[in-house]
């Protein structure tokens, strides 16, 4: 594989900082010297990919010591919060902690580690930062052996402790595991405390759930009735069309089906769509419950688009091909019933989905208003009230000024 200069490094781990596919790294900096200095040749030779590949780890090294440095900097963890998500059916945590900004005395600052699924992965993670801080401090010692001053700002790694965590204030979603998660870490953390010296009184019980998963679960069931509703309306409909088609009262399939066809990430020529006005992207870029109510905006507006490429392609198939996925939503998108479900999780989206998230992201900063976390309990009252007005009246729906009030 071969060594470089440690300043080639430095610029692969930019690109790669700055999502710079691999493979174009090496050209993109031999067309940036050619148009800054077009009559030197400066680059002889360029990494091979396997090195810049080798940069990822490298990268990720990095990025994960820098992250158990300010941790292990701070006083205590100001908050905590963590998500589980999968990548390639991997289930892992995203775990977020809020700490004061060394850097910036007054103001705070988020780290976000990855670990695994149970509590003692937390605590190993939490481990592994500690290592990669004694060999931070290593590797210091052995560049600058005689600059005391230098290694006297790197923490050594005892002091990235679970015990941080004593006093944050925790969020999560409100599922069991969840729960069961942070109950189990918070007896890690109490083992910790105690290892420590610490009196016991020093773990404080602050556990909240996030307002952004209450949402989404909100959602998911207003998806699934309204599914199930119009399911019922258009069952005998459903019947008569061939099964080949896989037609389904599924808005998120509908949308994922229209992503497949249009999207930016649809990788078959034929079935790419040339100009894409309101991506579906954004909404299909994990599996979060609200993806019905996110995606269906964009549906919505690019439906007109939508018949004209259908209509345009099954035409020109003229029965050469099955055409399942075009077919599907030639037929779904022009059913009063869908296009009429679209319109009502249009409404939901910027009526409750994007004011909900607005206040969960941002309660925090509120306080000069005087509105905070605690403070999120009366949009349910609100809810409760509008959506009480709406059985009474439901053309109420589709007012917007009452919706958006």
């Amino acid at each position: 594989m071969g060594e470089w200069d440690s300043v080639i490094t430095q610029l692969i781990m930019e690109h790669l900082a700055n999502r710079t596919p691999p493979t174009c790294i090496c050209p993109n900096t031999l067309a940036t010297l050619e148009l800054i200095i077009p009559n030197y040749q400066i680059m002889v030779e360029s990494p091979g990919i396997r090195f810049v590949r080798y940069c990822r780890t490298v990268a990720v090294w990095c990025t994960k010591t820098i992250a158990a440095f300010e941790v292990a900097l701070s006083d205590s963890i100001i908050q905590a919060f963590f998500d589980g998500t999968s990548r390639r059916q991997i289930e892992f945590n995203n775990f977020v902690a809020k700490v004061e900004d060394i850097f910036r005395p007054g103001q705070t600052r988020k780290i976000t580690l990855d670990a695994e699924a149970t509590a003692r992965a937390f605590k190993a993670c939490f481990k592994q930062g500690g290592q990669y801080l004694t060999y931070l401090r290593e590797v210091f010692t052995e560049l600058y052996p005689t600059d005391a001053d230098i290694l006297s700002t790197i923490p050594t790694g005892d002091k990235l402790s679970l015990a941080k965590l004593a006093g944050a204030f925790k969020t999560s979603d409100g599922c069991t595991t969840a729960v069961k998660l942070w109950r189990d870490l918070e007896d890690l953390v109490r083992k910790e405390v105690a290892d420590l010296g610490l009196p016991a009184t020093t773990v404080k019980h602050r556990m909240a759930d996030c307002w952004r998963h209450m949402a989404n679960v909100w959602f998911d069931a207003i998806n699934k009735d309204i599914c199930d509703f119009i399911s019922d309306t258009v069952e005998e409909d459903l019947k008569e069309i061939p099964a080949i088609y896989r037609v389904d009262i599924d808005s998120v399939d509908m949308i994922r089906s229209i992503e497949k066809l249009a999207g930016a990430t649809a990788n078959y020529p034929i079935k790419g769509m040339v100009m894409i006005l309101f991506p579906t992207t954004r909404a299909c870029g994990g599996s979060r419950q609200d993806l019905c109510v996110e995606g269906a905006p964009c549906v919505l507006m690019n439906l007109q688009y939508y018949y004209e490429f259908l209509s345009w392609r099954l035409g020109a198939i003229a029965g050469k091909s099955d055409a399942i996925l075009a077919t599907k939503l030639y037929i779904m998108l022009r059913s009063s019933e869908v296009v009429a479900q679209f319109r009502a999780l249009s409404i939901l989206y910027v009526s409750v989905c994007l004011p909900v998230r607005w206040l969960a992201g941002k309660c925090h900063e509120l306080g000069k208003y005087d509105f905070r976390y605690y403070d999120m309990s009366s949009i349910l009252t609100c809810l409760e009230d509008a959506f009480e007005a709406i059985i009474d009246d439901p053309e109420l729906f589709l007012d917007e000024e009452f919706m958006m009030d």
